[in-house]
């Protein structure tokens, strides 16, 4: 099936310890040759064939864990996992993050979520800057959530369109379901798709009645197949044009003989669907896959696993531009994103985008999500639907018809009829997905404690609009109600005789309301004394004896603590016009280098973009991150270290270029 096509394989070549006298036998050289060109099922046979002849070895244990996973196969998963795991296995050099992490999904697939959350607690200490681990560590209540609702939704196994295969991703088009299905319904040759040993899938019809009944399924669109994968149809409101997923139809195969899936459109002439084009959006050596249009169709969201993805497969989304064009293509960032696998987006008739996430708080495999999509394009709070659709096995591919309260959805839980199965989706209760929290305050004099009152206290939204202005009253306090959760606003302070001062706030949550107190300094701040005598290659941070610039675990987003020793740096900039200087951002051994590479980045451009937000000149700014290239002290990676020497290397510098 089409989602699986976005598990990245890791092959590791170590030295490993064996069971027993390991001698690498004809099988597992087999198997590993499949596994390599993504053939899992015949690569689970292989595996264990070898099993049987007692020659294999923990890394032979985790290809085959994760050629089961990556069928969805996950009772079997778990059994190999916890055999890496749970026989000590686990400082082993293979054994990563994604390990801990599919080993925590086939516990839950199994209904042990203590057992899972332990595991993750794991996960947690050796992995720290996951975007998994922090989601996980700011919600661990995650469970009780998601079990809230029991009536937001029912779901119901459709049983007239389902086959012993995969039927899947149904969408509605002129009053028939259409849907993905491998299994083949006519008398003609079928391909085989060897990462599942099933029938490549194509795309079928079936009317639906008035009565909700869905009669037989026939091809769609016969005439415009390929000769592999076609799936996960979009269609214009106008339905002459068509949005889909299908491997290369070239027939080209890139050098590790893979077929990558693409992004199609298709053109309705004549009653026929024809002129299959390519999308311009799609890159070498990467998937594209899972269209989705947005309400007024001006843009087009889609998954894919491409070079600056966080994880296995991400959203995206790209402009439509007005002669048909596409702009570049934006991800929508690690608000959604994880290291996982998000996966199938659609969006609903009142602007939310449901997914599909193995990556964030679930009750196992992929879950169903849903976020409000606001008119400027940024997205609220990341809502896990609930029990009522989710289960402890993949649920994805979720649909509402734009004017009803119904839909469907696929999973491949117990109890249904094959490897995928279709639900019939109705709303019920629904879930809340806008959210809304109150930020105040107090203001006070920083060096006598004295309260301030009648300070003018503004609200700044996070393209620096104005939002509010209030005053503080007789004790000092000012508050602004009914704020849009997930925007990162910043308060401004003016008192007369003070210092103006002005920070930033995270992006407001539904579970906390935020409070952002100021202590403001009388009189003139001249911070020119602080830097007298300062060179060319000094750095601001220890010239200004600043504290540490701390960031949330996995985030690039500038904190409030941090914005207070930033403004320092700001003056020094206003205080000397011809000053250039280089942000560069450092991080530890923890995590996977390249993803502490990329992450110290996005904080060094993060830093930039926020002195450039104060007036800042980029033509004076560079950045460079260096992950844990860099360290100060003895901690590299498999040295024994406490929390506080790793957080010596988590640091920013300021560097003078230039004066």
């Amino acid at each position: 099936m089409e989602k699986r096509i976005f598990g990245k394989i890791w092959i590791c070549f170590v030295a490993l310890i064996c069971i027993g006298g390991y001698a690498q036998n004809k099988q597992v050289k087999v198997g590993d040759r499949q596994f390599e060109n993504l053939a899992f099922a015949d690569a689970i046979k292989s595996y264990e064939n070898a099993i049987r002849q007692g020659s294999v070895n923990q890394e032979d244990f985790k290809k085959l864990a994760d050629a089961y996973y990556n069928n969805g196969l996950y009772d079997e998963a778990n059994k190999w996992y916890s055999e890496i795991l749970d026989k000590g296995q686990a400082t082993s050099d293979f054994v990563d993050a994604e390990v801990y992490f599919r080993y925590i999904q086939t516990l839950k697939s199994k209904g042990n979520y203590r057992e899972a959350d332990r595991i993750m607690d794991l996960m947690a200490d050796k992995f720290k800057e996951d975007i998994r681990v922090k989601m996980y560590l700011a919600n661990k209540s995650y469970l009780e959530f998601i079990r809230s609702n029991p009536s937001a939704f029912s779901a119901t196994l459709m049983e007239n369109v389902n086959t012993a295969f995969s039927d899947y991703g149904a969408t509605m088009y002129k009053g028939h379901i259409i849907f993905a299905s491998s299994q083949n319904r006519t008398n003609y040759y079928q391909r085989i798709h060897s990462w599942t040993n099933d029938p490549f899938t194509k795309l079928y019809s079936a009317p639906v009645y008035i009565d909700g009944h869905v009669g037989e399924a026939k091809p769609f669109a016969k005439k415009m197949e390929g000769k592999f994968n076609e799936s996960t149809p979009v269609f214009s409101s106008d339905g002459q044009t068509m949005y889909f997923s299908s491997n290369t139809r070239e027939n080209k195969k890139n050098k590790d003989d893979v077929v990558f899936v693409n992004l199609y459109k298709a053109r309705l002439v004549n009653g026929k669907w024809n002129n299959v084009e390519k999308l311009s959006i799609n890159v070498p050596n990467a998937s594209s896959a899972h269209p989705a249009l947005s309400v007024d169709e001006k843009w087009l969201y889609f998954v894919s696993d491409r070079g600056d993805s966080y994880g296995q497969s991400d959203i995206y989304r790209v402009e439509i531009l007005s002669n048909g064009n596409f702009a570049t293509p934006e991800n929508l960032g690690d608000q959604l994103n994880t290291e996982g696998r998000e996966v199938f987006p659609f969006i609903s008739a009142d602007n939310i985008l449901y997914f599909a996430s193995d990556g964030h708080p679930g009750l196992g495999g992929l879950d169903i999500f849903g976020v409000k999509i606001y008119e400027d394009g940024s997205l609220g709070d990341v809502v896990n639907l609930g029990d009522s659709v989710n289960s402890s096995y993949d649920d994805f591919a979720f649909y509402l018809d734009p004017n009803c309260k119904y839909g469907y959805m696929t999973s491949n839980r117990p109890g249904g009829k094959g490897k995928d199965d279709l639900y019939f989706v109705r709303e019920i209760n629904g879930i809340e997905l806008e959210f809304y929290q109150s930020i105040k305050g107090k203001v006070y004099d920083i060096v006598s404690g004295e309260i301030l009152k009648e300070a003018k206290v503004s609200l700044y939204d996070q393209n620096k609009e104005l939002v509010e202005t209030v005053v503080t009253n007789e004790n000092g306090e000012y508050v602004f109600n009914d704020k849009r959760c997930s925007i990162s606003y910043s308060v401004g302070v003016d008192k007369e005789f003070y210092n103006t001062v002005e920070l930033g706030l995270p992006a407001l949550n539904r579970k906390n309301e935020a409070v952002l107190d100021f202590g403001l300094q009388g009189g003139e701040v001249n911070p020119k004394e602080k830097v007298q005598g300062i060179q060319i290659g000094d750095d601001l941070f220890k010239v200004l004896n600043l504290k540490p610039i701390y960031f949330d675990f996995g985030k690039a987003d500038i904190r409030v603590d941090a914005e207070s020793e930033l403004y320092r740096v700001l003056e020094v900039l206003n205080l000397y016009p011809n000053m250039k200087i280089d942000v560069r951002s450092h991080t530890d051994v923890v995590g996977k280098d390249s993803y502490n590479l990329k992450l110290s980045q996005r904080r060094a451009d993060s830093t930039v973009n926020w002195l450039i937000s104060k007036g800042i000149s980029r033509s004076r700014l560079t950045s460079k991150g260096f992950g844990s290239t860099r360290l100060t002290n003895e901690c590299s990676k498999g040295v024994p270290c406490s929390a506080d020497k790793h957080q010596e290397n988590r640091r920013s510098e300021f560097i003078v270029e230039d004066l």
